[in-house]
């Protein structure tokens, strides 16, 4: 079958074309759901050198959707499986087929590696890792096909220079909830989760050193003296309760009685953080969509009790268990947990510390009157932030990221860009399952796009001063260099003799990106410094350089004084030009 495909390759791409496949060198960061698909399109597409870069392991939830891998290689990391995976099922490109496997977070990549690759294929899963790769592509020119999916719903979205971005558009951020609104004041079920997952799993069974102190540095910048000092209450009793009692059999009971008796009515003590709690009648309380203070109420264990508890192995989970079965569920999975000889650490594929974790979010949300319940399947979910993947959804989103890198070789050929699109998988939300869109301009103001970028040639001994120059600016008394958030250069409070020190000294690495600033510059100017370019320097957007207002002021330092900088402010009435002091 594989042999066929080799030989039908001709038939279905014209010669022009089947050749610039073959000669491109394609980066294809992520090797998950979507990569695996790409990563196998790609091959069978023509192409010959293909670097794939990933740095998570196997697991065994990644099994359902991410083809590749088998129950054998769980553990092992999803580069190299997949690379040696894809060679198998295709055997006869073998030979010809040069695939490189990188284990490497994608943000320690600079633009002198994005540089050596002609296409790049995103299938990440991570807004700060697609904003990275998008910013270093974009940097040095280089084309960037961003693939997603989420369920049903999916989308394969292409940047070349002059045309929309990722960063061009808005994309929400993480969402991080207060530390109150975990220790203290859940009002929804992932707030208990993150509680059980975040602060009560290395509270419970981290090292007995440790233990509660480091979860006690984020209530620091809470305003309210007494709910802080609450808080900090919490980890301290769990920490001297399990000192105390490790070892014994009724342990497991008295750190239920802990976490939803009496710490729950330590919490009904903050008569202040109280004031403006939902009432007992309101409508709001218990639901699941309420942002407004629930008083909790501490569990009944009493009239909870099973005297003859199932087994929670036994049990439904895709179902929603009764108050009594997370009681029993939450002191056998403790038990199991206690006993192992290295502390547990979350993991959404290990079935004890995933029923403790759902016990305890179930049953704190139950004292916060949050309801419905979850089942353990839909706790796994939340707590591992899983978005619920179909296999189809990949394999289509692959298949047109894989469409779009051909079109890439074409408009070599032809130079036509209409080939391009990006494309959106609707199923359900429109009567289409594909829905294409003309690629658009770039965003006016995007902070990556809509800028000035200058690529210069990294020399031993290159100096900011002589990297000014060569990028056509002046040292103006307001200018700013600056590398993400770190100051190196400021005209206004800094020495201007660090201009000459080699640019290595002040934390600028080749590949780096860094940024400089100036009210007379127009747009913001990024500028790296690659080894390996054949010109001294290239500048990208040029005609947005300067302003052209009828003064401006610039600050050079005198060369011939080191410590006792004098400057001199040269009035410049026309257009700009290079002043020597």
């Amino acid at each position: 079958m594989s042999a066929h495909l080799k030989a039908s390759l001709p038939t279905v791409l014209s010669t022009e074309t089947l050749q610039t496949i073959n000669l491109k060198k394609v980066l294809l960061i992520g090797a998950g759901g979507v990569g695996c698909e790409v990563l196998k399109n790609l091959v069978a597409s023509g192409f010959r050198l293909i670097t794939v870069i990933d740095m998570d392991t196997i697991e065994l939830s990644n099994l359902n959707r991410q083809f590749l891998f088998t129950r054998a290689d769980i553990g092992k990391y999803k580069t190299e499986v997949a690379c040696r995976a894809v060679l198998d099922m295709y055997p006869c490109f073998r030979e010809d087929c040069v695939i490189t496997p990188l284990i490497v977070n994608v943000l320690d990549l600079k633009c002198d590696f994005f540089q050596n690759h002609d296409i790049i294929i995103s299938a990440l899963d991570n807004l700060e890792a697609r904003q990275h790769v998008n910013k270093c592509a974009v940097m040095v020119n280089r084309p960037v096909i961003e693939s997603g999916t989420a369920g049903f719903q999916g989308q394969v979205g292409v940047w070349t220079p002059g045309k929309e971005c990722y960063d061009c558009r808005h994309h929400s951020p993480p969402v991080v909830f207060p530390v109150c609104t975990i220790r203290a004041f859940p009002t929804k079920m992932i707030h208990c989760v993150v509680w059980a997952k975040e602060y009560l799993m290395p509270v419970l069974f981290g090292s007995c050193d440790t233990m509660g102190d480091e979860n006690n540095n984020d209530v620091e910048d809470i305003e309210e003296e007494e709910i802080k000092e609450q808080l900090k209450d919490q980890g301290r009793i769990l920490k001297e309760l399990i000192r105390n009692s490790a070892g014994q059999s009724d342990l497991p009971k008295a750190v239920l009685k802990a976490l939803y008796v009496d710490d729950i009515e330590r919490v009904l003590s903050m008569k202040e953080a109280w004031e403006d709690a939902n009432d007992d009648d309101s409508d709001e309380q218990g639901s699941e969509g309420t942002s407004k203070k629930i008083k909790p109420e501490p569990l009944d264990l009493e009239s909870n009790s099973n005297v003859d508890p199932p087994n929670y192995t036994q049990l439904d989970r895709m179902q929603q268990w009764s108050l009594r079965d997370w009681i029993s569920c939450f002191l056998q999975s403790f038990n199991e947990l206690q006993e192992r000889t290295t502390p547990p650490q979350f993991d959404k594929d290990d079935d004890v510390i995933m029923a403790f974790t759902a016990a305890a979010a179930n049953l704190r949300a139950h004292c916060y009157q949050i309801a419905p319940s979850i089942s353990l399947f839909d706790c796994k979910q939340m707590a591992g932030n899983i978005i619920p993947a179909v296999a189809t959804t990949n394999a289509i989103a692959a298949g047109l990221a894989c469409l779009q890198a051909i079109q890439l070789c074409r408009i070599i050929n032809d130079g036509s860009q209409n080939r391009l699109s990006n494309v959106y998988i609707t199923h359900g939300s429109t009567s289409r399952l594909l829905t294409r869109e003309n690629l658009a301009l770039g965003e006016d103001g995007c902070q990556v796009c809509d800028t000035v970028r200058v690529i210069c040639r990294f020399e031993e001994g290159l100096t900011l001063r002589i990297l000014l120059s060569k990028s056509k600016i002046d040292v103006y008394e307001d200018l700013c260099v600056m590398l993400r958030e770190k100051l190196l250069f400021d005209a206004y409070d800094m020495d201007a003799s660090r201009l000459d020190l080699p640019i290595t000294s002040i934390g600028i690495q080749p590949g780096d990106i860094f940024t400089i600033l100036s009210d007379q510059l127009i747009k913001p100017v990024l500028v790296t410094c690659l080894k390996d370019i054949v010109e001294d320097c290239v500048i990208f957007n040029e005609q947005f350089l300067h302003v052209k207002p009828s003064k401006k002021r610039r600050v050079e330092a005198d060369s011939e004084s080191d410590n006792d900088t004098k400057a001199k402010e040269i009035c410049l009435d026309d257009d700009f030009e290079i002043v020597s002091s």
